[in-house]
């Protein structure tokens, strides 16, 4: 029964690291920090009446999931302060090439008519590690200091919580050695690039954004536009792309940003339409 006791605790411990480091590394912030972010992706994404823009006065769970949906308008063009940056990235946020998220292939207007390359990594594998001189340090250490000194050097993190105790960290950077050892660490391998034939892409010519200023530029008050009609226009011009790639860019340009970027005055009258004054 105490054998039982005893490895019953023994799991509740390992099962409580598990948990304690796994919400100590996924990075948190703040609902100011969320509120923030979410204003200045407003300003930034919607205009006043827009029914996508993001409530500030949202709880922090729906702020981070409307913010993460926010964030996939972002445009490579597009500036962002750098407090609103590391909110973006701390929550996972589909982030464009420019401010840190992966690249997305070439840029509106750079499409490249022959071939593009697709980067595709292979199966990780792994290589075991010989950790038995680091176990010995790190048993025999007296501060937490030290301990820190052993995991960095052998390259593993030690979860936050476990550094205010020296007993707790040193057990958890012996546990770590030993599964280090015994499981072994991922091995990066380069990546190859599998060339792709780029099916259905576009000749030279105008962009996305290129297209929308010069449809809008020749909408008149007598004669203005709507969204739905910008968008017929650009399926017309660009079969090959996503329909609602191409809304989200329109809802993206107009009318603020385009007006700024363009030194234009664009007009949105009662119905919704568009027109250059």
């Amino acid at each position: 029964n105490s054998d039982n006791r005893l490895s019953a605790r023994c799991r509740q411990y390992l099962n409580q690291n598990i948990l304690e480091e796994t919400m100590s590394e996924k990075e948190t912030v703040t609902r100011g920090e969320l509120v923030k972010a979410a204003k200045e992706l407003n300003d930034v994404l919607f205009e006043e009446d827009d029914k996508q823009r993001i409530d500030i006065k949202a709880n922090a769970k729906v702020l981070d999931q409307k913010i993460r949906e926010a964030s996939t308008l972002l445009a490579n063009d597009d500036e962002m302060s750098e407090e609103t940056l590391t909110t973006l990235k701390t929550i996972g946020a589909d982030l464009p090439e420019s401010m840190g998220g992966p690249a997305s292939g070439t840029e509106d207007g750079d499409d490249d008519p022959g071939t593009e390359e697709q980067e595709q990594e292979e199966e990780v594998e792994t290589e075991k590690i010989d950790t038995t001189a680091a176990v010995k340090s790190a048993k025999v250490a007296k501060k937490v200091a030290e301990l820190q000194a052993i995991a960095k050097e052998m390259g593993v993190r030690i979860a936050p919580p476990f550094l205010k105790d020296l007993k707790k960290c040193r057990d958890y950077v012996v546990e770590k050695l030993q599964k280090l050892a015994t499981e072994g660490r991922p091995v990066k391998r380069e990546k190859v690039k599998k060339e792709r034939k780029a099916g259905g892409k576009r000749g030279p010519g105008p962009g996305i954004i290129a297209t929308i200023f010069e449809f809008v530029s020749k909408a008149t008050a007598k004669s203005p536009v709507k969204k739905d009609d910008i968008l017929a226009h650009l399926k017309e011009k660009f079969p090959e792309r996503e329909e609602k790639s191409m809304s989200a860019t329109i809802n993206v340009q107009l009318p603020g940003r385009m007006a700024r970027e363009k030194n234009i005055n664009i007009v949105k009258n009662a119905e919704g339409a568009f027109y250059v004054k």
